[in-house]
Order: C-alpha cells, then structure tokens, then sequence
C-alpha cells in the first residue's frame, strides 16, 4: 500500500503555504494551499516530490498542528459528562468509565501537546524560508526590471531624439519620434518609486519580458502621415479683483453718530482700494492626428510648442507640406 504524506500546517504565512511531512525520511515539505483543496478520497491532484527520492499523492489532509485541540476538546466534554453522570448514576459505574476515558483522553492531549509542536515549529520555518526566498526573489525581480526599463529610456532617447514634454493636464511623458513614426513613452510615476511596483505597472513576471511589454502596452505609437498639424491656441485672459473702498457720505453720517465731530472726519475718508490682476493662461499646444478614420486630439502646455517643432516641424500649421 503507497505511502501517505502527513498534513501539518494546512495555511500559514502570507503567501498561502501548507507544509506535509514525507512518510519516508520525514523531512518537512512545503508546498502550497491550493493543492490541499483538490484533494479526492485521499489522494492530490498531483504528485509530491521529496529530495529523497520518494514520490506519491496519498496524503493524510488532517492538519498536525490542530489536533492536540480536538483532544483537549474531547477531553473537556468527557469531564462534563462525567460530572453530570455523578448526579445521575448512583452506582457510579459511568462515572468510572467517563473518568477513565478522560484520563486517557488527557495522556493523548498532552503527548500531542507535547511532542508534536517539534516537528510543527520544523514546519513553520520551512515556509519562513520559503517565504524568505520568494521576497528576495520579488525584490530582485523589482530591481531588474527598474534598470532594464532604464535602459529602455535611455535607447529611447538616443535613438528616437526622445525627451521629456507635458501636456496640458500636467501629465508628463517621454516623447520621441523616428522616420515614420511619433511616440510618446508614460513616465513611471515620474521615476520616483525605484522599485516598488514597476513588474505589475508593466504585467511581467521575467526581466526579458520588459522591452515587448513596455513597447506594446504602454508606449502611443502615433504614424506621423497621419498626424494633421500643430498649433498654439487660446491666449491670456486676465481677471481684475477690486477689494476695499468706503462710501464717503454713508461713513460720515456713521461717523458722526458714533463719535461726532472726530468720527465723522475719520470714516468720512473712503478706505484703500486695492485692484489685482490675476492672469489666466489659457494657451495650448494643440495636435490633431487620424486613426481609422477617426479624429483625435493632444493638447500640452504652451512651452511645448518648440519641442513639437523640433521633432516634427512638417507638421506646424501654416507650413506647406
């Protein structure tokens, strides 16, 4: 008959690991949750490995580490019944029986108690070192894909003239632009996070995979014979808020009422005004561009306008093309 793995911590850690113990040379193998649930008249979905050698399915689900509790349980109820029983059995026959099975209900909670938490204590710093592991393994995942992205910048700027621009609504981007095409590349929140994130910003789980992911989800690719023009539009609007200023007339008949003579003299003297211009800067750089027949537009901050001549001066409205 196979062999059965023993189940001894069936959810531990924060990343959801159970540890089993091999029925051959009992070493602590952990291995995750999830299989635990796909178990079937005993046996796993797949196959355990141990670095023994032994290998098999037929588990034991029953969790080690929790049934010195269900003693302890057992032993808690057959004390109740046996106390019960004494007011109800006069001959004490029952009493004697619940007290015996108490008694070796006590012996098994304590050996379990006892003897169990070593092999339970083996199976908690198995998945310490798991865990231990998959962080190093996350950080230096973060790590590399941090500097591959860095890389992935800096052959953007060289190669396609990239640069840093920012739209209208403060978004800034890397922009750049080869033969046939316009790009505009997002800035990883603005490079000030190195390595927290930047695996799920770009959904991959390997280094190799940054450049394909980086370039297909996040980076705009804009055709340049489809982009129409660019223009400067809009203008300053200014605004002028007047504050202060009294009524003359009104301040020296309060004036007189409250204080006579001095008053009246005092608030008869309108106070400061004071006027400010407040200036609204409404200009933008405005770019339209066609895609499947559609018409979009970008609008960036007005200091934009020579960065856009620069890359694609063709496209500057009024200029013949």
């Amino acid at each position: 008959m196979e062999k059965e793995f023993r189940v001894i911590l069936d959810d531990y850690g924060t990343h959801g690991f159970a540890a089993c113990q091999c029925p051959e040379c009992k070493k602590v193998i952990v291995l995750k949750k999830e299989m635990l649930k796909g178990v079937h008249d005993g046996y796993l979905p797949e196959i355990i490995k141990c670095d023994c050698g032994y290998q098999g399915s037929r588990i034991n689900s029953s969790a080690l580490a929790s049934n010195h509790f269900l003693w302890l349980a057992a032993t808690f109820l057959m004390v109740v019944i046996s106390i019960v029983m004494m007011f109800l059995d006069t001959k004490g026959y029952f009493v004697a029986v619940t007290l015996a099975i108490s008694v070796v209900l006590t012996i098994i909670t304590f050996v379990t108690w006892k003897i169990k938490p070593e092999i339970v204590e083996k199976a908690k710093s198995a998945i310490y070192l798991k865990e231990a592991a998959l962080r190093d393994n996350e950080a230096n995942l973060e790590k590399e894909c941090w500097n591959s992205y860095l890389k992935e910048v800096e052959q953007f700027k060289s190669e396609k003239a990239g640069r840093v621009i920012q739209k209208k609504d403060g978004e800034r981007v890397y922009i750049g632009r080869d033969e046939h095409n316009l790009y505009l590349m997002p800035i990883y929140k603005d490079e000030g996070y190195r390595t927290s994130d930047i695996s799920q910003w770009l959904g991959v789980k390997k280094v190799e995979k940054v450049h394909d992911a980086l370039w297909s989800q996040k980076v705009k690719t804009i055709p340049r014979r489809n982009i129409d023009y660019f223009m400067l539009t809009g203008g300053m609007r200014y605004e002028t808020k007047i504050s202060g200023g009294n009524s003359g007339i009104q301040g020296a008949a309060v004036g007189y009422a409250l204080g006579g003579a001095i008053g009246a003299a005092v608030l008869a003297n309108p106070t400061e005004v004071k006027s400010e211009e407040i200036a609204h800067d409404e200009r933008r750089v405005y770019m339209q561009y066609t895609n499947n027949e559609k018409t979009y537009g970008m609008n960036f901050q007005p200091e934009e306008y020579a960065t856009l001549r620069a890359l694609i001066p063709e496209k500057e409205y009024g200029v013949r093309r």
